[in-house]
């Protein structure tokens, strides 16, 4: 997951590497890894600005959403 979040974040695929990156974090929160988690939405949060159009899909702040 790691890899591929940073390959998406290397190319600029802005709307996967967000995708990647939010899955990454819950998977890493449910393994008790904040630290991890921190990190994935902080690479997630530098590509939200780069987004052409956000689609409904992506909140500007990322940190709002429920972990469930």
């Amino acid at each position: 997951m790691q890899q591929a979040m940073d390959h998406a974040d290397q190319v600029e695929a802005h709307r996967n590497c967000i995708e990647i990156a939010e899955k990454h974090a819950r998977l890493a929160l449910a393994r008790g890894t904040a630290w991890v988690a921190a990190r994935a939405l902080a690479v997630a949060e530098r590509h939200v600005p780069r987004l052409r159009a956000l689609h409904g899909a992506v909140r500007a702040d990322l940190r709002d959403r429920p972990c469930a």
